[in-house]
């Protein structure tokens, strides 16, 4: 008798099995493998493969960077708040109930597959944004060090150049200390400047914004012991609201330095500090030489440090102690500092940056070798600056 199809038996065929509602299908694990290895692997040879500096400066810090800044920049500049803050907001916020949609979707498969979904969710997300962080502007950490790009010999300083150093800027202090106080004037200028010490340093035209972000006062200095920040995802800079006028403009030229390329805390200095002494500006250059004296002469033997700031103008000084009580009032608890302190170490050592938070210290050093150099002299008139057309060699002087 011939058997009609529905009367066969089920026993050794085959059914398609449909997945449970919330399961992990073959794709999706593989998937997840794919990503998180490739994750891992980028982020380990950024990390720990050596990557030739001369290789970063010739196409990324010259070529890749200026083109991101130049798309980057223009949309900080577009609207008067800050994004950074509302990116950094939004973003755990997103995070957080995209994380609680997947452990409500995933609850059938149980705690253990869970959980091992949340944790590939949290690593891809920081993953990402790491090497966001490292194209967008993050990889300038490995670029060339200012002194090879300035034609900074390596020979020590003296104690005597610090000392002369020091006097000069005291002697350019006197000459500026009752300049119109403008700083958005001033931070222009300073900005004009920066191209041009870019430029000559380069041979690139770095896309600096056309405004700096104040956010409320004491923001940066109670979440960092900071003074001013440049969100590497929007290349926005920012300085604290509770900052002195002369302190907005110093902070402000750092802060842009940051954004021109220059990652590191003493590179950023040093080209700062250039373009700020070069500004075509008197207040510019108070508030450049202000905070150069500070650090010069705290280099210096107790005796001749004193004997120095017994020099400084009345002005000077009351700006200095408002910058000092300004800081004590908004800074944390101390254990809180030494945290912050520790962290912020920690990240600029594993960037490449090997001293740390010391290497704000480097830069009364660089400066007498740039002064060496002929990249800033101190005249009769003022200071005066070489063009350089390639490290080394001086072209044209500006006054």
């Amino acid at each position: 008798m011939k058997r009609s199809p529905r009367n066969l038996p089920l026993f050794g065929t085959s059914r398609p099995r449909l997945p449970k509602a919330g399961s992990v299908t073959p794709g999706q694990a593989r998937r997840i493998v794919l990503v998180t290895l490739g994750l891992l692997t980028a982020t380990a040879l950024w990390q720990w493969f050596p990557v030739s500096a001369l290789w970063i400066e010739r196409y990324y810090s010259r070529q890749l960077y200026p083109q991101i800044a130049a798309l980057l920049v223009p949309l900080g500049d577009a609207v008067p708040f800050s994004i950074a803050p509302i990116v950094l907001l939004t973003l755990p916020l997103l995070l957080f109930f995209g994380l609680v949609r997947l452990t409500r979707r995933r609850r059938q498969q149980g705690r253990w597959v869970t959980m091992l979904l949340v944790a590939y969710r949290l690593f891809s997300v920081a993953a990402l944004l790491y090497l966001a962080f490292v194209v967008l502007w993050g990889a300038n950490y490995k670029r060339q060090p200012i002194e090879a790009q300035l034609g900074l010999d390596a020979g020590p300083v003296s104690e005597a150049e610090v000392e002369t150093l020091a006097r000069n800027l005291l002697a350019l202090l006197n000459d500026t200390v009752e300049a119109d106080r403008d700083a958005a004037r001033a931070l222009t200028a300073s900005r004009l400047s920066l191209q041009n010490v870019v430029r000559e340093a380069t041979g690139v035209v770095p896309t600096l914004p056309e405004q700096i972000k104040i956010l409320p006062a004491g923001t940066l200095i109670r979440l960092g012991g900071a003074t001013g920040v440049v969100s590497p995802w929007t290349l926005e800079a920012h300085v604290d609201g509770a900052l002195t006028p002369s302190e907005h403009v110093a902070v402000g030229l750092h802060e842009l330095a940051h954004v021109a390329g220059y990652s590191g805390e003493a590179d950023a200095d040093l080209i700062a500090a250039i373009a700020g002494l070069r500004a075509d500006d008197p207040f510019a250059q108070y508030a450049t030489a202000l905070r150069l004296f500070r650090a010069a002469s705290f280099e210096l033997p107790s005796a001749q440090r004193d004997a120095l700031w017994d020099e400084l103008p009345s002005r000077a000084r009351e700006d200095t102690e408002m910058l000092y009580r300004t800081y004590r009032q908004f800074l944390p608890p101390a254990w809180v500092s030494g945290l912050q302190q520790f962290a912020y170490d920690r990240y600029l050592r594993s960037q490449g940056v090997t001293a740390g938070v010391s290497d704000y210290s480097r830069t009364t050093t660089l400066l007498v070798k740039a002064v060496r150099q002929g990249w800033v002299s101190f005249g009769d008139d003022g200071p005066s600056f070489s063009s350089l057309g390639h490290p080394g060699t001086a072209n044209t002087t500006y006054h």
